[in-house]
């Protein structure tokens, strides 16, 4: 062994320029290969990165493509196919095993009151360093009276934990929630913008009242549209605020947010559907053309929170079987939609450069140690005529080529990884400069949109950058040396088997 180790290096020795050559192409082949596979792994740890600092929730909304797709070919919607949500629903998909907790609301803003009324602290919502003209704006917009009366939302939930407590999206300042709150009157749970406002404390009481006004009357004074009132009595339990945080990188999103949820009363679900039931009643005593407008609920808010928002994927496939037509899953991963679509066409690329450095590696190779050994065959036909195994030459020439080769493919591991990061963080840039400024307020709408329940996210392009994974970890190194290695032996097996086919006579002569 030792004598075959000695003779394999003294070739070495002998054919300094044989050797340079070889390094240089496994190199310069390994430098491709070795950038191509860093992108690869770079994109799969930057999507994990990405999925891990997503909130890890999810919501039902309606499928607009198959809805706009079924009209386009039959002309017309399918109210007959279209079933809304029901509460089986999405308390069966609420039992998969990737669910932590759910819930779904029912929505009211038919309440009124002639002495509370919304806070318009604009202090509150002003975010250091913002233009206060597009503050008003907002504030316009969000606090536009129904000709002259102040409304009020309720969201009547289904989970008594109160699942934008658990996902954070508000938190409690005082007082608890549902489930742990015994209370003679309706509960509810108020902003402390809106308890500041009208004066409200912990066990403190209120009253809205549900009313019913007929718009198409031609009257003069608001109040003879009322054609019905039901009074409600609420207990203040709890005092939330929203967690977002108003400062100079707030943006629309946060206003909007923080408004509204300071504006949001939350109750039971129970609490909704009892008064609902009774204003069907009490509407088709007073209007009964009116009372179908009435009848049943429409939930919205669907929201589930996972156990990890790796499962988000599985999530969906899992309740995708489940659901009605026209409805899928939505969740958060649209905010760094722009570099998905880039790092997907990246991978592309990376993948096709693989498997042509592999093929270019396997042919290259092969030709150059096939001429090395032609410019050697005399030597390999005096060991076999002195009575050498074939599996000793055959030795010798794959320890020739993979000594060099391992020096190689080290330079071309680094090299290429510094090459395939610049790169790609280079067109990773120039990509994501396309979408500057580009938001999901282009792209909202639904009754369970995230925007509308308070989950709105952004992010920007150096955030995304940010999350780009480029540092390499044992498993992809050790893959790169794998498939490396494995083409410079396949590449020196071929020829030299072929060529050991022969007699060495036959080597001799040719």
């Amino acid at each position: 062994m030792m004598t075959l180790i000695s003779r394999t290096f003294l070739k070495i020795k002998r054919c300094p320029w044989q050797t340079l050559i070889l390094f240089l192409v496994i190199s310069l082949l390994g430098t491709m290969t070795a950038g191509a596979i860093s992108v690869n792994h770079a994109i799969i740890q930057t999507d994990l990165n990405l999925r891990r600092n997503l909130p890890a929730i999810a919501t039902l909304i309606h499928d607009e493509q198959a809805l706009d797709a079924y009209v386009h070919l039959n002309g017309y919607m399918p109210w007959d196919k279209f079933h809304a949500l029901t509460p089986e629903v999405i308390e069966t998909i609420g039992g998969l095993t990737y669910v932590r907790a759910f819930d779904y609301a029912i929505l009211n803003g038919m309440f009124f009151s002639d002495e509370l009324e919304q806070s318009r602290d604009i202090e509150r919502y002003m975010p250091t360093g913002m233009d206060s003209g597009v503050l008003h704006e907002n504030l316009a917009l969000r606090w536009s009276l129904i000709e002259g009366l102040e409304t009020f939302t309720l969201k009547g939930v289904y989970d008594l934990d109160v699942l934008d407590v658990e996902t954070n999206l508000i938190q409690l300042l005082s007082g608890n929630v549902f489930s742990e709150i015994q209370s003679t009157y309706y509960p509810v749970l108020i902003s402390e913008a809106f308890a500041d406002t009208n004066g409200l404390l912990i066990d403190s009481t209120f009253m809205l009242e549900m009313r019913i006004y007929d718009f198409n009357q031609q009257v003069e004074h608001i109040q003879d549209h009322l054609l019905a009132t039901l009074p409600l009595t609420f207990e203040v339990i709890g005092i939330f605020e929203p967690t977002v945080i108003m400062n100079e990188q707030a943006t629309n999103f946060d206003i909007w947010n923080h408004m509204d949820l300071n504006a949001r009363i939350y109750v039971p679900i129970s609490v909704l559907r009892t008064y609902g039931y009774q204003m069907v009643e009490l509407v088709s005593e007073v209007a009964p053309e009116l009372a179908l407008s009435f009848a049943g609920f429409d939930y919205t808010h669907v929201l589930f929170q996972l156990y990890d928002p790796l499962d988000l994927e599985a999530f969906n496939q899992a309740t995708t079987e489940l659901l009605p037509e026209f409805w899928l899953v939505d969740d958060l991963t649209n905010a760094f939609a722009p570099i998905s679509a880039s790092m997907e066409m990246m991978r592309e690329i990376a993948t096709m450069i693989v498997w042509i450095m592999v093929g270019l590696a396997l042919l290259v190779l092969g030709l150059l140690i096939t001429l090395f050994l032609h410019g050697s065959k005399q030597q390999i036909g005096i060991y076999l005529a002195l009575g050498e195994s074939k599996v000793n030459i055959m030795i010798q020439t794959l320890i020739e080529t993979t000594f060099v080769a391992v020096f190689a493919i080290v330079l071309a591991l680094f090299i290429g990884h510094i090459m395939g990061t610049h790169l790609s963080q280079t067109m990773l840039r120039n990509d994501l400069a396309v979408y500057e400024g580009v938001t999901r307020t282009d792209v909202i709408g639904g009754e369970n949109d995230f925007v509308e329940m308070g989950f709105a996210i952004e992010m920007t392009v150096e955030e995304m950058l940010e999350a780009y994974s480029v540092s390499m970890n044992v498993s992809t190194v050790l893959m790169f040396l794998s498939v490396s290695i494995g083409m410079v032996i396949l590449s020196t097996l071929m020829p030299i088997i072929y060529l050991l086919r022969l007699k060495p006579k036959d080597i001799l002569m040719t």
